[in-house]
């Protein structure tokens, strides 16, 4: 329950549409080109789903593939930089050093509001755009957030994610929606005014098809899509079974989808049992959780370090170990499981706070 693969849509259900699709398929054959055969069957099927023209989609192979050619099309001089927030999917700054760019992370902060001690982890757009604007050591090319956020699970308000997008005609604004069907809203309204936002999705999360590596870009700019495709993009980047798998899921996306709602009733009742544990005790094991979009959670621990050791040499159970986040210490980012899964993960917890406690 460490790696927010998708642990709840039933494996029956892609085994199902994983054979019908294998009728289809001839190994023999090298896949299509991009806007040819399968591949812009794809590109159709994604347009429906996220209401665009498939003249705006970008395929590649998974998310971690898009960022670096992303990042080699945009970030092609020594003080070219990167901007981006902390904590966030560490793939960014890690791609970018590659290439040699500058990194910029800009800190989110716990905020506090009347209501909630800890709301979670917000973003301070100011802090973004200034950061971006800044030419103190380079200039800001590109500018990536995660949202919903990974770690933290914060989507940011949309009017703010607009607000910044608006305030920065001359940065590439990289919004990866990885998590989107378990959040609130999208972005993809935002296209068809900005024309320097790429979104970018993956089937990896509520498709349930890690293992496929496929991922894609929404962008209403024709010339950031040919220059993509024709300059920077592999011949015959995916391939081809799993984009049939792909364009069969998303001709059940309403089963995909009602799988995803489910998710997030899990995610919910997850965090509500383990926010329960020892709350009456003087030093409670798990400090407030925190409000995630994502088909993950993120609690706060005193004694997150032992927790994530004895679950997995004792339970065979994995969880994420963040150290610190800022100035803060002790998180567990854990993977919304099955009723059944998750079950058994709160018994292993509360072996492990019995014996603690013992």
């Amino acid at each position: 329950m460490n790696l927010n693969e998708n642990l709840v849509l039933p494996e029956n259900f892609i085994r199902s549409v994983t054979a019908k699709c294998l009728d289809k398929l001839s190994s023999r054959y090298y896949p299509s080109e991009l806007n040819e055969g399968e591949m812009y069957s794809l590109k159709v099927e994604i347009a429906k789903y996220c209401k665009c023209s498939p003249e705006m989609v970008c395929l590649g192979d998974g998310s971690d593939q898009l960022i670096d050619l992303l990042f080699r099309m945009k970030l092609r001089k020594a003080e070219d930089e990167l901007v981006t927030v902390d904590p966030t999917f560490s793939l960014y700054a890690l791609m970018a050093r590659r290439i040699g760019a500058r990194v910029v992370q800009v800190p989110v902060k716990p905020f506090v509001s009347s209501s909630q001690v800890d709301a979670g982890f917000a973003l301070n757009e100011h802090d973004v755009i200034r950061a971006c604007k800044s030419k103190s050591q380079g200039r800001a090319r590109v500018l990536a957030l995660a949202s919903p956020n990974n770690p933290t699970g914060v989507q940011y308000p949309l009017d703010q994610v607009k607000g910044i997008v608006e305030s920065l005609p001359d940065v590439t604004i990289l919004l990866d929606e990885a998590y989107v069907e378990y959040a609130r809203y999208e972005a993809t309204r935002l296209l068809g005014t900005c024309r320097n936002l790429i979104i970018m999705r993956t089937f990896s999360k509520a498709f349930a098809l890690a293992s496929h590596r496929l991922g894609y870009f929404l962008s209403s700019d024709p010339d950031f899509v040919r220059s993509f495709e024709d300059d920077f993009q592999y011949p015959f980047p995916v391939a081809g079974f799993g984009v049939l798998v792909a364009t069969e899921l998303l001709r059940r996306r309403a089963t995909v989808l009602e799988w995803a709602n489910r998710t997030v009733q899990l995610r919910s009742e997850l965090l509500s049992g383990i926010e329960g544990m020892g709350k009456t005790k003087p030093n409670p094991p798990f400090l407030s959780g925190h409000n995630s979009e994502g088909n993950f959670i993120l609690v706060q621990s005193p004694i997150a370090r032992k927790v994530a050791f004895e679950l997995l040499k004792k339970y065979k159970i994995a969880v994420k170990l963040i150290e610190k986040i800022g100035p803060q210490s002790g998180f567990l980012r854990i993977t919304v499981g099955t009723k059944q899964l998750n079950a058994r993960l709160l018994y292993a917890l509360r072996r492990i706070i019995a014996a603690r406690s013992a």
